[in-house]
């Protein structure tokens, strides 16, 4: 019994250093951000679809402070310094990603998830709506980010808050409304981020294909 209790202590621990809890329950339509007014279509849509979530409710979620990468198993984990696991076809992650931590039902994020957490990091003042849907050059890595690198950056990467890497690889997510399942969310550090803002979301539309500059965006939750 003493055993079990202390496993349990280490995974909360593992959790807690590597995951933020996202309160997605707490959003309300009287939330004073909402009251921002924008003509810019990409800013519009992400509006629409955030008081779209909130209308229809969502429960709280984890996602993870920083890129994934790979273990010398080649398993998922999350450090600091390394390369992020690109590379792998949507297929692998949606397998892979529940290996993660089933205790927290661990995998693949969806589409509204993400919306809801870069919606959260709006709503704190951690970044602003023209950061999340024009320009996020200033919060990510992108060519057009002020000491861009033009390659792929180690994890944990440019801190915003208790996060890192927003930008530097695509996130892949889940979508039920899309034709293929899948999506990949943001842009990554080959390409302007007014082009490929943080909200951005294209098709995948081979889950068997290499997605050769995005990772698999993990989820979890405590029920």
């Amino acid at each position: 019994m003493h055993e079990k209790g202390k496993g349990e202590n280490c995974r909360k621990e593992w959790l807690e250093e590597n995951f933020v809890k996202i309160e997605a329950s707490k959003f309300s339509l009287e939330d004073e951000f909402l009251k921002h007014e924008s003509v810019s279509i990409n800013t519009v849509n992400f509006y629409n679809k955030l008081i779209k979530i909130i209308k229809n409710g969502m429960l709280d979620f984890y996602v993870p402070k920083m890129d994934p990468s790979l273990d010398k198993n080649g398993n998922i984990c999350y450090k600091k310094g390394e390369r992020p696991a690109v590379g792998k076809p949507s297929i692998w992650w949606e397998k892979e990603s529940k290996k993660v931590a089933p205790e927290y039902n661990s995998k693949i994020g969806n589409e509204n998830q993400y919306i809801a957490f870069i919606g959260m990091l709006v709503k704190n003042g951690i970044i602003t709506w023209e950061q999340a849907a024009e320009e996020s050059k200033d919060v990510g890595h992108y060519c057009d980010s002020e000491d861009a690198k033009h390659c792929l950056e180690e994890t944990g990467s440019r801190p915003i808050d208790k996060f890192f890497d927003l930008g530097n690889t695509c996130k892949i997510v889940k979508s039920e409304v899309r034709k293929f399942g899948y999506a990949l969310a943001g842009g990554h550090f080959e390409i302007n981020s007014s082009e490929y803002p943080l909200v951005d979301m294209e098709n995948i539309r081979y889950r068997e294909t290499d997605i050769v500059k995005g990772v698999g965006w993990i989820t979890l939750n405590e029920n």
